[in-house]
């Protein structure tokens, strides 16, 4: 019997693949620790996806010594926020630098590494503007997405 994982899409840089249970549960992980702080800094509850403004709010609360973890999760629920908002979905890639859980516009090689996102610029002392990623994220889906390859 074949357990290993068939990709959804696999050329001679990449593959793709539906995430495992073992990264699902990673980002469920990530996400409760992010909501977890959220709602201890804030005082507030979360709404599917995350509000713009309650992300920003809880981001300001952090430093480059908050958990990484946290800051993940925070790239976790941007992604979130993606894949409610655009029907994009979380993927696993793999290609010569390891595996990633990105968000990609299904059936496109178009994808975003978001978890990491907001981590890299705090730990660089960068200030974060959550509205501000998103439409230039937005931007480049709408200005690039018919030059990426479709499977």
């Amino acid at each position: 019997m074949d357990l290993m994982p068939q990709p959804i899409y696999k050329d001679k840089n990449i593959a793709i693949f539906n995430p495992s249970n073992e990264e699902k549960e990673q980002l469920n992980y990530l996400r409760h620790e992010a909501i977890k702080f959220i709602k201890e800094k804030t005082k507030k509850e979360i709404s599917k996806p995350i509000s713009i403004e309650l992300l920003q709010d809880a981001i300001n609360l952090t430093n480059k010594n908050t958990n990484e973890y946290i800051l993940y999760g925070f790239g976790v629920l941007l992604g979130d926020y993606f894949v409610e908002k655009h029907k994009m979905k979380w993927i696993t890639i793999e290609d010569e630098y390891g595996k990633d859980l990105v968000i990609s516009i299904e059936k496109t090689l178009y994808y975003i590494g978001v978890i990491t996102i907001i981590s890299k610029i705090i730990e660089n002392n960068e200030k974060i503007d959550v509205q501000y990623l998103i439409s230039q994220i937005e931007k480049h889906m709408k200005e690039n997405l018919k030059d990426y390859k479709t499977f």
